[in-house]
């Protein structure tokens, strides 16, 4: 077994990952890869013990006391947000170990709580589900900063720039 939380070499991807489920691990749990866009992407071991279902464009995060890239969408059981997931994920499909690519680096759309993010501001993981921007005293929380406009509560979703490596 690997160190907890060691930084594997990074590879490089002809394409960005699609979020498809692997049943049998491929790559290195934590394997960094980037695309030649400069997005990075990382392959991670899927907490399916949680109720808390995937879907894109939705924060995901390091679960506590986890010894490796185990990787939860349930906020109240994550460490910290480490990227967004790029595909849906019925948790509760699976009894075993599955992997799969998050993004966690460049230009991604995410999922927001609301339609009230503007440009610039920095943005914290704040539900299950969605980014927000964050309150005075959560600079510590901040995985990401809005690049366009939420829009209307109906369209919540933003483009971010992702900084969790």
């Amino acid at each position: 077994m690997g160190q907890i939380y060691s930084f594997p070499g990074f590879m490089s991807l002809d394409a960005a990952p699609d979020g498809s489920i692997d049943d049998t691990q491929i790559y290195k749990n934590g394997q960094l890869a980037f695309t030649a866009d400069g997005n990075g992407y990382r392959y991670i071991e899927i907490d399916y013990s949680d109720a808390v279902d995937w879907a894109a464009g939705h924060p995901v995060g390091l679960k506590q006391d986890a010894t490796n890239y185990v990787v939860t969408a349930d906020q109240s059981d994550s460490l910290m947000p480490c990227g967004v997931a790029l595909g849906t994920v019925d948790v509760s499909a699976y009894s075993a170990s599955v992997w799969t690519w998050i993004q966690v680096s460049g230009i991604a759309t995410c999922t927001a709580a609301d339609g009230n993010i503007t440009g610039g501001q920095p943005l914290i993981w704040s539900a299950d589900g969605a980014c927000d921007h964050f309150a005075d005293g959560g600079e510590e929380l901040v995985f990401a900063h809005a690049v366009t406009h939420t829009g209307t509560a109906s369209a919540n979703s933003t483009y971010v720039l992702l900084h969790t490596l």
